[in-house]
């Protein structure tokens, strides 16, 4: 008996974990999606990709999500971010819509991102703002034909 009720216990706070980050990313006000307002609300910021090509980046995090980052509904679409957004982990879970226009590669299709992990060095510190992405999000980035040569230099700028 005590098993069926940690079995029903776990189940029910995995599908509030899940229902509260997915939710996250679903509430914004309406008027937010409006393209024609928001387009000039894009912010241009550096990025970094790590871990495998196709992978979740890092396990959980700094935000201490876990191994569900690789589950529905983030799917490996999860970023770790810079000191400069980070704020002491109040970003963890917010949501981003990214996009790569400068490079030649880039696919200039928009993608979101969740806030699961600190990016504690190198150009996180340097620059003004920075998304270092999971290799998954970082690959949307990206032209298909393009994404293997691509994922070799691992920096959007």
């Amino acid at each position: 008996m005590a098993i069926s009720i940690l079995s029903r216990y776990r189940l029910i706070s995995t599908s509030l974990a899940f229902f509260c980050m997915f939710n996250i990313c679903l509430a914004f006000k309406h008027k937010d999606f409006n393209l024609s307002t928001r387009a000039m609300d894009w912010s241009f910021v550096d990025a970094t990709g790590y871990g495998s090509p196709n992978g979740a980046g890092s396990d959980g995090g700094a935000c201490g999500y876990g191994n569900i980052v690789s589950q529905a509904p983030l799917s490996s679409m999860v970023t770790g971010i810079g000191p400069s957004l980070y704020k002491l982990g109040k970003e963890c879970g917010a949501c981003y819509e990214i996009k790569c226009m400068k490079h030649p590669s880039c696919s200039r299709k928009s993608a979101r991102v969740v806030i699961m992990d600190f990016c504690p060095g190198g150009p996180c510190l340097s620059d003004a703002a920075h998304f270092d992405l999971s290799g998954t999000a970082f690959g949307t980035m990206v032209i298909p034909s393009q994404r293997d040569k691509f994922m070799s230099f691992r920096v959007l700028i």
